[in-house]
């Protein structure tokens, strides 16, 4: 069974969220090896607030943009892959 608690910065669009796995075994210690993130981007019409976020995350890049978007770029087993978001929804908690 897991278990977890989620923590959401409100107001701030496409913010980091966080995951506290309790007493639970993280999903990474148990998941096949293979794939390792490379670079995650984001784009939005105000980047001021995610600078500050983001500022010091690793492999995060921030650009400012008419339409809200996130890619990520994934080194595999079958080679680099390129995730992209289609059209952000943003949930109010």
């Amino acid at each position: 069974l897991l278990q977890w608690q989620l923590l959401f910065i409100a107001g701030v669009e496409l913010a980091p969220f966080f995951i506290d796995w309790l007493v639970c075994t993280h999903p990474a210690a148990t998941s096949p090896p293979g794939c390792q993130l490379q670079e995650l981007q984001i784009t939005t019409a105000a980047t001021a607030p995610l600078q500050r976020l983001c500022g010091q995350v690793p492999r995060l890049s921030l650009s400012q943009g008419p339409t809200a978007s996130l890619r990520a770029r994934l080194d595999t087993p079958r080679g680099e892959v390129w995730l992209e978001s289609l059209e952000p929804r943003i949930a109010l908690f």
